[in-house]
C-alpha cells in the first residue's frame, strides 16, 4: 500500500511538472505574440496573420483577390520582401515556420503596411545584422539603436527593420516604424490583443487569419474619406471589441468567418441585437435595382429589442425627451404610439443608399393597410400616396440609431412596407421601381453574390461596387477614387462585398464575403 501511494506522489509530481512546462510555453508563446502586438499603433484597423512557409505561399501564389485588393505596387513590395529577404539562406533558419503580422494603417497616399515576426530569441541584433550583411547586394545601416535601414537591388526601396529579444518589427514607412517605438504613441489596446491571443490558437487550421479592431474601422475609414460620411457604416462608428476570423477558399471570392466580441459595457446600438436569435432576410428583396449599399436587420422578438433600445436610448440620454415628446402626442391627437402604432411593425427595417447618395429606409409591416391608416392621423398628406409625420423621432423610438437620419420624414406604403425619406422625391422613384418589379435582388450580380451568403442573421451589410462608383468618385480623396479605376489594382472587379452578424450567446457569428470576377472560378486547395 505504501509503495502505491509513493508512485502515485510521484506521478502526480510528473504530471504537474509536465503541465507547467507545457502551459508555461504557452505562456511564453503568447507573451511574445502579444509583446509583437503591443508595438502596432493604434490605428490598425486590420491585423493578418500567417506562417512564413512554403506551402503558404504555393496556395497564394496565383491567388489574384490580395493583388487586386491592395494594388500592384504593395503586393510586389511583399513579394520583393519574400524573395530579397526571408527566403534567403541566411535569414530563412530564424524565420522559416514562424508567424508573420501584417498590420494595415493609413498612410500619406495609400494603405501602409507593418510587419511583426516571431523569432528565436537567439537572433540578437548581432546576429541579424551579419545574417543580412550575407545577402548579396544587400547594404544596412544603423538608423538608432535596434533599428535598421536596409537596401539592396532586388528591394527596390529602403526597407527599416527593429529587432529586440526575438521580436522583429519592419516597414517600408519609416515614420510608421519609428511611431511603433514612440512611447507617445496610441498602441493597441491590450483587450484587443488578449483577444487575439485566445483566438489565434482556435484558427491553426486557416492558413491566414484576420482580426479586425472595431473602434479602427471608421476612423481608418474617414481617413480616406474627403470629409467625414454619416453613411450606413458610421453605425459601427462607437463600436468596441474584436473580430476573429478564419479565411475560407475561393478563387471568385475573398471569405473570411468566425466571432466578433463587442464591448457590452459601453452604450452601443448593435450591442442590442445580442438578445435576439438569428432572422431571415427577406426585405433585400425589394431593394430597388439602383442600390449603392443597405444594412438590414432581422430581429426574432421585438418586444425584446424594443425594451432593450430603451434601456440604450437611457443610456444615451435620449429617452425621458422622447417619452415626453409622446405622451404630447396623445394628449394633443388620442393616439397612443404604443397601443395604436408599434404592434403593426414586423421585424425587418433596412437602411439603404442607392447610386445618387439619397438615403431612405424600409420598415416591414405586418399590415401596411392598417399602419398607413393610424400614420394618416399624425400626419397631413402631401399628395395621393405620401404624406409627412407631423411629429418628430418617432421611428427612432422604435428603431434606434438608423432612424436617427429621419426626424420628420415623408412616407408611403407599398404593400406591407414602409417607405420613410427626408424627400418625397425619393419615395416616388422608388414607388416607380416597386410598382414595375425593378429590384436589386432581381440582378444577376446579386444574385451570384447572394449564392454564398448565410439567409439568416441579424445584421446584414452590403455594397455593391458598380453602383457606387460615383458615391466613391464624389466621397473618397482622389488618389482612393482613382484606385478604384486604376487597372493595377483590379478594385473595379469587386462585385460586391457582405458583413453579417448573428447573435450566438454573448458574442456574433460573423461572415465576410467579397465577391470577385476571376477568369478562374475553382476553389483553391488548400
Amino acid at each position: 500500500m505504501r509503495n502505491i501511494i509513493i508512485t502515485c506522489i510521484v506521478l502526480l509530481i510528473a504530471i504537474a511538472a509536465l503541465a507547467a512546462k507545457y502551459f508555461g510555453e504557452l505562456a511564453s508563446n503568447d507573451n511574445n505574440f502579444g509583446k509583437v502586438l503591443s508595438y502596432v499603433p493604434g490605428d490598425a484597423a486590420f491585423v493578418l496573420n500567417f506562417r512564413n512557409d512554403e506551402s503558404f505561399y504555393e496556395i497564394f501564389k496565383d491567388y489574384e483577390l490580395f493583388d487586386a485588393i491592395i494594388g500592384e505596387q504593395r503586393a510586389s513590395e511583399i513579394d520583393r520582401l519574400k524573395t530579397a529577404l526571408l527566403q534567403q539562406n541566411s535569414l530563412s533558419e530564424f524565420v522559416a515556420d514562424k508567424d508573420i503580422l501584417l498590420s494595415f494603417h493609413p498612410g500619406a497616399d495609400s494603405v501602409e503596411f507593418l510587419y511583426g515576426l516571431l523569432i528565436d530569441k537567439s537572433l540578437s541584433s548581432k546576429k541579424l545584422e551579419e545574417a543580412l550583411a550575407e545577402i548579396p547586394g544587400t547594404s544596412l545601416k544603423a538608423e538608432g539603436q535596434d533599428i535598421y535601414k536596409v537596401e539592396g537591388p532586388d528591394l527596390q526601396k529602403p526597407f527599416y527593420l527593429f529587432s529586440r529579444g526575438g521580436i522583429v518589427m519592419g516597414s517600408f514607412s519609416n515614420s510608421l516604424l519609428k511611431r511603433c517605438l514612440d512611447r507617445n504613441e496610441t498602441h493597441l489596446t491590450r483587450e484587443f490583443i488578449a483577444e487575439v491571443n485566445k483566438n489565434n490558437s482556435k484558427n491553426e487550421n486557416s492558413p491566414v487569419s484576420l482580426f479586425v479592431n472595431h473602434q479602427a474601422v471608421i476612423p481608418f475609414l474617414q481617413y480616406f474619406l474627403r470629409q467625414p460620411s454619416s453613411n450606413n457604416l458610421s453605425l459601427l462608428k462607437n463600436l468596441s471589441g474584436t473580430s476573429s476570423l478564419s479565411m475560407n477558399f475561393k478563387s471568385d471570392a475573398l471569405m473570411f468567418n468566425g466571432i466578433s466580441i463587442t464591448d457590452t459595457i459601453k452604450p452601443s446600438y448593435l450591442n442590442i441585437f445580442l438578445n435576439q436569435q438569428s432572422a431571415p432576410n427577406q426585405i433585400k428583396k425589394i431593394l430597388p435595382e439602383n442600390t449603392a449599399s443597405f444594412i438590414a436587420f432581422g430581429l426574432s422578438d421585438f418586444n425584446r429589442f424594443n425594451s432593450d433600445l430603451k434601456r440604450y436610448l437611457q443610456k444615451k440620454g435620449d429617452l425621458k425627451k422622447l417619452t415626453e415628446q409622446f405622451n404630447l402626442v396623445q394628449t394633443n391627437t388620442g393616439i397612443d404610439l404604443d397601443r395604436d402604432i408599434k404592434p403593426l411593425f414586423d421585424k425587418e427595417f433596412v437602411l439603404v443608399e442607392n447610386s445618387y447618395g439619397e438615403q431612405f429606409a424600409i420598415i416591414k409591416a405586418r399590415n401596411g393597410r392598417d399602419l398607413n391608416f393610424k400614420l394618416q392621423l399624425i400626419s397631413r398628406p402631401l399628395d395621393e400616396f405620401i404624406s409627412q409625420v407631423n411629429h418628430r423621432n418617432i421611428f427612432y423610438f422604435y428603431f434606434g440609431d438608423p432612424m436617427y437620419r429621419f426626424p420628420k420624414p415623408y412616407f408611403a406604403v407599398a404593400d406591407n412596407y414602409l417607405i420613410i425619406a427626408n424627400t418625397p422625391g425619393i419615395i416616388r422613384n422608388y414607388l416607380s421601381g416597386y410598382q414595375n418589379n425593378r429590384f436589386f435582388a432581381n440582378t444577376e450580380k446579386f444574385k451570384q453574390h447572394d449564392q454564398l451568403v448565410a439567409n439568416r442573421s441579424n445584421i446584414f451589410y452590403f455594397a455593391d461596387n458598380k453602383n457606387s462608383k460615383n458615391l466613391i468618385r464624389t466621397k473618397f480623396k482622389n488618389n482612393v477614387s482613382k484606385a478604384f479605376r486604376n487597372e493595377d489594382f483590379g478594385l473595379s472587379e469587386f462585385k460586391g462585398i457582405s458583413y453579417q452578424w448573428t447573435a450566438d450567446g454573448d458574442h456574433f457569428f460573423t461572415n465576410l464575403y467579397l465577391s470577385y470576377n476571376s477568369s478562374d472560378s475553382l476553389a483553391l486547395n488548400p
